[in-house]
């Protein structure tokens, strides 16, 4: 009788131990399974601002999106459209971008991306002078001196197409960035200037000569590395930014009203804007 218990206290002992040593073997599992899932993704931004600010301005979508998808979102920037567009073509360094519809659509049609959301609204650019010069057309600016950040940019592009005729043209000065390109107006180095019509909204120390046509605005697109669970979860929590005090808040910290719905058909045929870009194929 005492052999009986002595063996079956055993046995319970060698099935607790069994069954705590399977537990913690099923939890190293699952807790190695979830950190293998867990991925970076690098997600780029064109070089509207200065490389470092665009980082800084930015971090707070990437720390949206990481929340929003369980993996690091890292950003991505350049000091030129030039650098950008370089390594756009060579399609190695990022998994997704924010960028302009002539660029989007590229990805789409070359790079296999896939639209996944854009901002809210158009975009267009101001062909702009000081308030105290009285230009009406861009006509006028023959032979001035004139400040956009250069091609590939939609502006740089722009401004190319607004004087087609090569014996009529301005002295195009390039910049790296929109608020660069606003300071050489403002401190008259150059005579006029070609900068997004939001930036110039409400001032009156400017003068605004013509009015691109309005596109999609910037799109935010994916490469063919990220899964498709992932992006719908970044579409998703764009989306619905507008529905939670935290999506709110980056949306101010943006400036932007919010995402709305876009697909590929959004911006079909923007990529012939990079026609004459060196480099396009």
């Amino acid at each position: 009788m005492t052999n009986d218990i002595h063996f079956n206290g055993n046995r319970r002992k060698k099935y607790y131990l069994v069954s705590v040593l399977g537990f913690i073997f099923l939890f190293a599992l699952l807790n190695q399974a979830k950190t293998a899932s867990a991925e970076t993704f690098v997600l780029a931004v064109q070089p509207i601002l200065s490389k470092e600010r665009t980082i800084k301005f930015y971090q707070p979508l990437a720390a949206f999106l990481s929340k929003a998808t369980g993996h690091e979102i890292k950003i991505y920037a350049t000091s030129n459209f030039v650098t950008y567009w370089e390594e756009l073509r060579q399609n190695k360094k990022y998994d997704l971008a924010l960028d302009a519809a002539h660029f989007a659509d590229y990805r789409v049609k070359n790079l296999k991306y896939t639209i996944l959301t854009k901002i809210n609204d158009t975009l267009s650019f101001s062909l702009i002078a000081n308030e105290d010069e009285a230009y009406f057309d861009p006509e006028e600016l023959t032979s001035k001196r004139i400040s956009t950040v250069g091609s590939p940019s939609i502006a740089g592009i722009r401004l190319f197409h607004m004087f087609p005729n090569p014996i009529r043209q301005p002295v195009i000065i390039g910049t790296n960035n929109f608020p660069e390109t606003l300071k050489k107006l403002k401190s008259k180095t150059v005579d006029a200037a070609l900068v997004p019509t939001a930036l110039i909204s409400g001032d009156s120390s400017v003068n605004t000569i013509t009015v691109t046509d309005p596109i999609p605005h910037l799109a935010i697109s994916a490469s063919n590395r990220v899964d498709k669970i992932t992006r719908n979860k970044i579409r998703d929590a764009l989306l619905s930014a507008n529905n939670s005090a935290e999506g709110k808040k980056l949306l101010e910290i943006l400036n932007i009203a919010g995402f709305e719905k876009a697909s590929n058909k959004t911006y079909a045929g923007y990529e012939s804007l990079l026609k004459d870009v060196w480099g396009y194929k």
